[in-house]
């Protein structure tokens, strides 16, 4: 795994580890609004330059400025919110949050136990910085902090929760005070302080390359660091998928990026993949994915768990639930494919090895087949798949081959009428934990999402690779594998070898 912190000006070389240079960034404020959420962007292609975001808040002399010009830039225009300007000289800090406060030309603030797990940067609000001017109205900021680059990567690995661990109990967070008015602002550590340190957020598909991984940041005090000392873990959910300890010792310094190790750690692949294997075409078997596939921002994710779907900005007839089939897949309506834009492992299941699936036979031209002799018996029923409320989201679950129901992890045997039909209401309600011991033993569950804005919770289409812009519907009385044109939810599967 591979270790570094956020930049120094003063580029030089020590052994075993690398600076390069940062980019701290100047920023202009006249006075008039403020609030807003905090981030700041790291864009190593560009030397570790240091970026305002829309959103992103100071606080000068104790006043709330915005950005309100200068999104994407090194150097800001911010504006004040209330009527009475501050006079000078001027002590500023970011973020905005956090209790944070300046009195003279001392700041205090506070480094939190919690980041935000963010591809290629470091979290929001994450990385303070402090500034002071005796008389004029641009702030040349300063880092404060050092941050550590990780390193991860694996074959259909998934994360969504980082955590640092000192041995030694040395502070990785707390509250501190510093002196704006310093060519080298220096943290003065005060109180509250713990020795661990995590980064959560949404789930991430690492990449499978071992020579370029996905790099994240976790952002640190100052100071010198034993062999040993941190231990770095990566979790999906609440399971352990890498532990790596830091087995050299080094220094995290101001404003400067530290490469421990050269090379990423591999994650396990049971982070990514649901155990249960299923055959979807006479000699073919695949694993699914542990969530469905979304983007933001233009970057690929996976929900953290397999209920999960995103439903806060979604448009009838547009990018429904943001699983857009030609941006999220790579396919293109015109054959069937890989997601090969994406990585040429993942797949998306045709219209027929759907059917063959499920068992189901409406819309296709012949018999492609059936999964019989291969799943398990529910309720003296050979069970292909269950309509019910998992977790208090309702769906659709499949039973993986030589499923068997467990009453005393999985509750009572669900109603006959619930199984292999798709009609009446979902009447048949599943605790977490005993979906939980569902999912250990192979279930998959595919939320109802995709099929339109108003019946989000009640049907659910999902993609097929098909041309002819095939997919998967389970409605309020019909499961089907129909065509249609607009965007659905997605779900990779991996074949299994």
């Amino acid at each position: 795994m591979a270790l570094a912190g956020v930049v120094m000006l003063a580029g030089c070389k020590k052994q075993g580890i690398e600076t390069v240079p940062s980019g701290e960034g100047a920023v202009v404020f006249t006075a008039t609004t403020g609030g807003g959420g905090e981030k700041t962007l790291l864009y190593p292609s560009e030397n570790g330059a240091v970026k305002w975001e829309t959103g992103d808040a100071i606080k000068v002399n104790n006043g709330d400025y915005e950005l309100t010009d200068g999104a994407g830039e090194t150097s800001g225009t911010f504006t004040y919110s209330t009527d009475a300007a501050p006079s000078a000289p001027y002590c500023a800090v970011y973020p905005n949050a956090n209790g944070n406060s300046v009195s003279g030309s001392t700041v205090t603030l506070t480094l939190p136990d919690t980041q935000t797990l963010t591809e290629n940067s470091f979290g929001n609000g994450a990385n303070p910085m402090v500034a002071y001017s005796a008389s004029e109205t641009t702030l040349s900021f300063k880092n404060v902090c050092g941050a550590l680059r990780i390193k991860l990567y694996g074959d259909f690995a998934v994360i969504n929760k980082v955590t640092l661990e000192s041995a030694s109990s040395k502070k990785l967070c707390g509250t501190y005070t510093v002196n704006a008015n310093s060519d080298t602002p220096t943290l003065t550590y005060s109180t509250g302080g713990g020795s661990t340190l995590t980064l959560t957020g949404d789930a991430v598909l690492l990449s499978d390359d071992k020579d370029s991984p996905t790099e994240f940041y976790a952002v640190l005090p100052v100071g010198s660091y034993s062999a040993s000392d941190i231990t770095v873990k990566a979790y999906f959910g609440d399971t352990e998928v890498a532990s790596v300890g830091i087995s050299m010792a080094f220094t995290i310094e101001r404003s400067a990026v530290t490469v421990v190790q050269t090379a990423g750690a591999e994650v396990s692949t049971a982070s990514c993949l649901v155990p249960g294997i299923f055959t979807v075409a006479s000699g073919k078997q695949v694993c699914f994915s542990k969530g469905n596939l979304y983007t933001e921002s233009d970057t690929r994710h996976l929900q953290g768990n397999q209920y999960g779907y995103v439903n806060s900005t979604a448009t009838s007839g547009t990018t429904f639930d943001k699983y857009a089939q030609t941006v999220a897949t790579g396919y293109d309506g015109t054959s069937e494919s890989t997601i090969d834009s994406y990585t040429a492992k993942w797949y998306v299941l045709s219209r027929n090895e759907w059917k063959y699936l499920l068992n189901v036979n409406s819309n296709s031209a012949s018999d492609v087949g059936k999964r019989s002799g291969v799943v398990g018996t529910v309720n003296s029923t050979a069970a292909y798949f269950m309509k019910c409320k998992m977790n208090s989201i309702n769906g659709l679950v499949i039973f993986p081959d030589g499923f068997a129901w467990n009453e005393t992890t999985m509750g009572t045997v669900p109603a006959t009428s619930n199984l292999n039909a798709w009609t009446g209401n979902y009447t048949d309600t599943r605790t977490l934990e005993q979906w939980t011991a569902m999912e250990a033993a192979g279930c998959v569950f595919l939320p109802a999402a995709g099929h339109s804005v108003g019946s989000m919770g009640t049907d659910g289409s999902y993609w097929s690779s098909t041309s002819g812009n095939y997919r998967l519907d389970f409605y309020t009385n019909i499961m089907s594998v129909n065509t249609g044109t607009s965007s659905y939810c997605v779900r990779l599967v991996a074949v299994v070898e």
